[in-house]
């Protein structure tokens, strides 16, 4: 637990990430003393230095504070940087920042959110679920949320609602009352050993959740299954297809919207979805699992379900560009490539799609190779810009062979000519720019910056 009087003075180093950025305006509204440093200025440090940040862009050990408790960085940030050095060196508690959010979680009732895919979606629709229905809940959330202007709602009851990050088993901090379990597929090949590791992690955190808890998981997804199996709980839920807990019956894809029916415990029930893919139909099964074992009605949660159009970077809609719509989105595994380009295909049928990829990390690209280039090709996109893989500090060894996006269009483009490579995101939005007009939707992917490539055609 956060010990509320030990920790008035605290430094985030990092602080500009979406997952580190929450926790600072989690200090700030407790009425701590916050500073921080990062890189670069962007819309979470801009919202926190109006709510009392001192920020540096840039590091260096001069940025601790004179009066400094604890110090939390993420887990992007080298354990050599100069202010982490500069607070060891001055005796300044050091955590992480899934260490501190797993402190936060033993005061709370915590509902976690794991899974390789779909876990910011699945976190801002309970949290808004159990917001709807009176629960208060504090929620924070790997994305922006526009009802809660960002990536943190602070309730005043004891439910905490929070996206369980797999990455290095971090999410093993947190302690979970509640888990649902969205999917388990190969990621983060850069510490993880293979599959059955990423098992091992994702059992382990299921195993922390209480007897008097309950854990709801992906019935039709294979490696939720796998993880599963040996799993021996008293309150345990599934939904999908297969299920008997919450089980999908039917899914009518039209233009703009999703009509599905199911199945709550022999109960049938129908909503409708403004948001695309089957695998956001899975996040609101996800949702609706959870909701149901909190004994939450279901006409709650329809209500909040039809009026969701979706989050930050999660196929979010920025606007039209020479009469063609672009859309920003966050994923970066192969599946959530895929799983994006289709639902896009089934929202807006017989519109032509320029896919903008911005693969994210040498690691995962390397490891994932071969499965990014079956995948674009079964997405088949009319038009494809492939921007170079964004790298990631703290993450990379420097012992393999380096890989480039440059690699990735050579091979994709002996089978179709309408490929284009850019060196950087600046070249990106120029490609945009240039070809815009030969497509109806620009949809452009990836966890690094090429978010700011698709901004940048709508300058404010």
């Amino acid at each position: 637990m956060i010990e509320e009087r030990k920790y008035q003075n605290v430094h985030f180093v990092g602080v500009g990430g979406v997952g580190l950025s929450r926790v600072a305006k989690y200090f700030i509204l407790q009425k701590k003393n916050v500073s921080g440093s990062d890189l670069a200025a962007n819309e979470f440090t801009k919202q926190l230095e109006n709510l009392g940040l001192k920020f540096s862009i840039g590091h260096a050990a001069q940025n601790l504070p004179a009066a400094c408790d604890l110090l939390v960085y993420s887990l992007a940030i080298p354990l050599d940087n100069p202010e982490i050095v500069a607070a060891k060196e001055r005796g300044v508690e050091i955590l992480s920042h899934f260490d501190v959010l797993g402190r936060i979680s033993k005061a709370f009732k915590t509902i976690a959110v794991a899974g390789t895919n779909g876990k910011s979606t699945t976190t801002s629709l309970i949290g808004l679920i159990m917001e709807e229905a009176g629960l208060d809940p504090t929620v924070f959330v790997g994305s922006a949320v526009a009802a809660w202007h960002g990536n943190l709602r602070v309730g005043k009851s004891n439910f905490l609602v929070v996206e369980a990050d797999e990455l290095k088993r971090q999410f093993l901090e947190l302690s979970p009352f509640a888990l649902a379990l969205t999917n388990v597929e190969v990621d983060h090949l850069d510490y993880y050993k293979d599959l059955n590791d990423i098992f091992s992690a994702f059992k382990e955190l299921i195993s922390k959740v209480p007897p008097e808890g309950f854990i709801a998981y992906n019935k039709d997804d294979l490696g939720s299954l796998t993880v599963m199996e040996q799993i021996k709980h008293p309150r345990i839920v599934s939904f999908g297809r297969s299920s008997g807990s919450v089980k999908l019956l039917k899914v009518a894809h039209g233009p703009q919207k999703q009509d599905i029916e199911i199945s709550i415990r022999g109960k049938k029930e129908k909503f409708q979805l403004k948001i695309p893919g089957l695998f956001n139909v899975y996040n609101a099964l996800a949702a609706i699992a959870v909701s149901a074992d909190l004994g939450i009605p279901f006409d709650t949660v329809r209500l909040v379900l039809e009026k969701f159009t979706g989050i930050w970077r999660r196929f979010q809609i920025l606007g039209t560009y020479q009469n063609a719509l672009v859309i920003s989105d966050y994923g970066h595994h192969p599946t959530a490539l895929l799983d994006t380009v289709l639902a896009a295909k089934e929202f807006y049928p017989g519109k032509r799609i320029l896919l903008v990829f911005q693969p994210h990390q040498q690691a995962r690209t390397r490891a994932l190779y071969r499965e990014f280039l079956e995948n674009i090709s079964l997405a088949a996109p009319s038009g494809i810009i492939l921007a170079e893989i964004y790298d990631v500090a703290g993450r990379e060894s420097g012992n393999e062979p380096a890989v480039s996006s440059r690699d990735m269009m050579l091979e994709v483009s002996k089978t179709r000519t309408d490929t284009y490579y850019a060196p950087d995101r600046l070249h990106a939005l120029e490609l945009m720019k240039q070809h815009a007009e030969e497509f109806d939707i620009i949809l452009v992917m990836g966890a690094g910056d090429i978010y700011l490539a698709a901004e940048a055609l709508f300058p404010k």
